[in-house]
Order: C-alpha cells, then structure tokens, then sequence
C-alpha cells in the first residue's frame, strides 16, 4: 500500500525461457523432484571418481560427492555443469564440469602436479 501511495507499482518479474531448466526452484512439485533425483542418479560416480582423479587430488571428488546430494546448496551449480560438460558430450570433459561447480580457483588448489603420488585407485 504504501508503495502505491508513492507512485511506485511493483512490475512481475520477467521469465526466461528455458532458465527454470537450469535451476532448481524454492518449492518443487512431485514431478521436478523425480526429475532432480533422475538427473542425480545420472552420474555415475566410479566414472567420475576415475576421470577426476586423473587430473586432481582425491578430496576433490570427495567434495563432488558432497555437492551431489539433493540438499546440497551447490547442487544447482553441479547440475548444470554436468548438463553442459558430462551428460551432453559424447567424451566428457570432466576438468570442465569440475571448474563448473567449484570454480577455477579451488580446482587449481586440488590440481595434481608432476611426482605427486598416485591416488589410491591407481596402486591397486
């Protein structure tokens, strides 16, 4: 009320086609959950640990982990990176879809350098 009384007439907020995709909303129906959950199983995780462990430190899969769980805040970020850079690529590109959920600072941080040991995966 007291914005009308000063001229000022709240506008709708414009939509963006094809952004709700991206997206996860505030309150989700039934449908969008499933849909959540389908695209969270997509991943298959032994895959992305063996890519991810190619080029950073095992924590950085361990946060991967972390982040791909449906109450985590990071989700989002993790599902539309894997949108554009796992599930719609014939070859993955995994550094990519990493750079995508975290950012480039702290996976360079987790990067691994020439002589580091290898990860447990590779020993056995």
């Amino acid at each position: 009320r007291a914005c009308a009384m000063a001229g000022v007439v709240p506008q709708p907020v414009p939509q963006v086609p094809g952004a709700s995709s991206l997206y996860l909303e505030a309150s989700t129906s039934a449908s969008e959950e499933d849909a959540i959950a389908t695209q969270i199983n997509k991943l298959d995780m032994e895959k992305a640990r063996k890519h991810i462990l190619k080029y950073y430190h095992e924590d950085a899969f361990y946060i991967l982990v972390d982040t791909w769980r449906r109450d985590s805040p990071k989700l989002n970020d993790a599902l539309s990176s894997a949108k554009c850079h796992v599930f719609s690529k014939l070859r993955a590109d995994w550094k990519a879809f990493m750079i995508g959920t975290f950012g480039k600072d702290v996976m360079d941080s987790m990067l691994r350098k020439e002589g580091d040991a290898p990860p447990a995966a590779e020993e056995e």
